[in-house]
């Protein structure tokens, strides 16, 4: 039985791997969907409560599973045993602390709150499960049979045009909330979410449009008409400040600097004369806007409200840190016994960062996962990161702009994970399977070229 199913996905091996770009555009569009229909009540419940929501993931991580199990298996692809070793000590460790417990916390209040319920284990234990499934089967099998850079073009065509879309709507619909951020008000107040669900949503696809725009220009950097790209990635990063999502904000504006530097430095020889105009403008315009910050009668009047969200944007990201660091201080509070060393699984974790903090999450990928995961956890993951720097500094010998190009990529991903809770890597969310995409997957894919 074995022997004929082999040589069957043998026959169809061809088949199944020019589905590849279906399958990234089709998968692509599962993940972006619950996010999109926040203001449409009937498809905002369906993906975001009760059955519903658990069947969908489960049709979801089912469909990218089986698929990328049926690539590995008709190209007859191994799996690296450090992957395989690795996912189970991390599953080891969900089992380890959901058995020793304890299961029943007091909040602070001195009520208790008993967690030991079986069917939440489970659930976190096979979502944790999941998602360590889809990153190995992702990474291992992909890149083997790309056979075009352009295979997850269609893919982030998707996400750049929702975006956009999602920008207009915003200034159509949300129009006087826009307005009223340069009378003074305060951005969490008004929370501009467009079509999403909550402003972290409407941060979270600034930013990962932002990065599949900056892929599409650096493919075509060479081609001056290409260059119309700049626009949206521009226009991404100025709205990332206007809905206060700053992370986002610092993790486009790397990109946008990156990109501007090199295509400055082709410009040059292609057409001095453009070069040198393209210099002056911007140094007139930033020395306009130096002006304008500096002398009170220029930033007065009509046009103070612009000072406003600037000067406001800015002075912002202090308190914002500072709110952050209180929150990871404060798992210092239940980090403890074996919860340091095994983590204390997803399903304790959510129910203590809510009884210590009275925040829903921590606020970092970094710490999420210490918490989740503990020492030994936290080990697995700096290998990983270390693994693809690793694979960087590979593509950067042979293949130095692009190697450079997919370190931006990951440094302003990691930016942006910093004070969010977006887990890098090993996920099943939108944010993990797009990064892992132009990092892990597209560095490989440099590499067997």
């Amino acid at each position: 039985m074995n022997n004929k199913l082999m040589a069957y996905l043998d026959s169809k091996k061809e088949t199944i791997n020019k589905f590849l770009p279906v399958f990234l555009l089709s998968y692509m569009t599962l993940l972006v969907l619950p996010y999109v229909f926040g203001r449409v009540d009937v498809l905002n419940n369906f993906f975001s409560s009760g059955i519903s929501q658990l069947l969908y993931r489960f049709f979801s991580i089912l469909y990218g599973a089986v698929y990328l199990l049926l690539i590995g298996l008709a190209n007859k692809i191994r799996v690296k045993h450090q992957f395989i070793i690795g996912g189970c000590v991390l599953l080891l460790l969900f089992l380890i602390s959901s058995i020793i417990g304890p299961h029943v916390f007091y909040d602070l209040d001195g009520n208790y709150i008993d967690t030991a319920k079986w069917w939440w284990r489970l659930f976190g234990f096979v979502r944790f499960g999941a998602a360590i499934v889809i990153f190995i089967f992702l990474v291992s099998f992909v890149p083997p049979v790309m056979k075009s850079h352009k295979a997850f073009n269609y893919s982030f065509y998707i996400i750049i045009g929702i975006t956009l879309f999602a920008v207009l709507f915003s200034f159509v619909i949300e129009f006087d909330l826009i307005k009223s951020l340069f009378n003074g008000a305060d951005e969490h107040s008004i929370a501009i979410r467009s079509i999403f669900q909550n402003k972290n949503s409407y941060g979270l696809f600034l930013f990962l449009a932002s990065l599949a725009t900056s892929y599409l220009i650096f493919l075509n950097i060479e081609d001056l008409k290409y260059y119309f790209f700049y626009i949206p990635l521009i226009i991404f990063t100025m709205m990332s400040i206007l809905i206060g999502c700053r992370t986002a904000f610092v993790s486009c504006l790397t990109l946008i600097v990156y990109l501007f530097i090199r295509s400055l430095i082709i410009l040059k020889p292609l057409s001095k004369k453009a070069f040198y105009v393209t210099i002056s403008i911007i140094g007139v315009l930033a020395f306009l806007f130096i002006l304008f910050m500096v002398i009170p009668a220029l930033h007065q009047g009509s046009l103070k409200g612009l000072y406003f969200v600037i000067t406001y944007t800015f002075s912002k990201f202090g308190n914002s840190f500072v709110d952050r660091v209180s929150i990871w201080g404060a798992t210092g509070k239940f980090m403890n016994w074996h919860y340091l060393l095994f983590g204390a699984n997803t399903t304790n974790s959510q129910f203590m960062i809510d009884i210590y903090t009275g925040y829903t999450d921590f606020h970092s990928c970094y710490v999420t996962w210490f918490v989740r995961t503990g020492i030994i956890g936290t080990m697995i993951y700096a290998a990983l990161f270390i693994y693809v720097f690793y694979l960087i500094y590979k593509v950067i010998r042979k293949k130095p702009l692009e190697g450079v190009l997919v370190l931006i990529f990951l440094l302003s991903s990691m930016l942006y994970s910093t004070p969010e809770s977006a887990i890098l890597f090993v996920s099943t969310s939108l944010y993990t399977f797009i990064t892992n995409l132009v990092t892990i997957v597209y560095l490989q894919y440099l590499l067997k070229e």
